[in-house]
């Protein structure tokens, strides 16, 4: 029974973290831009600079840019992912 559990999680988790280089960073962005929702809450909806956007890495994948919102002007944040999971978030203060 154990064995099937983690035969069914395992493919779960391939299934939902992508293969490709291109589409593990593409779902970074989408884990980071969540992870800043989150963390952030604001009654306006953000503004994402996706311009500013750096991605890089590729077990560990290293997600920054800017983000403005109607109360506030571009903020900063950073983000790691690993695995399909953020490990760490930064995001700069307001002014």
């Amino acid at each position: 029974m154990f064995v099937a559990l983690l035969a069914v999680g395992i493919v779960a988790v391939v299934k939902l973290w992508p293969e490709s280089l291109k589409e593990r960073q593409d779902a970074a962005v989408d884990l980071c831009k969540t992870e800043v929702e989150a963390v952030e809450p604001t009654p306006w909806r953000k503004q994402w600079q996706e311009s500013s956007f750096q991605v890089d890495g590729d077990k560990v994948i290293a997600v920054s840019g800017k983000f403005a919102t109607k109360d506030a002007g571009f903020r900063q944040f950073s983000c790691e992912v690993e695995d399909g999971k953020v490990t760490g978030s930064q995001i700069e203060p307001g002014r």
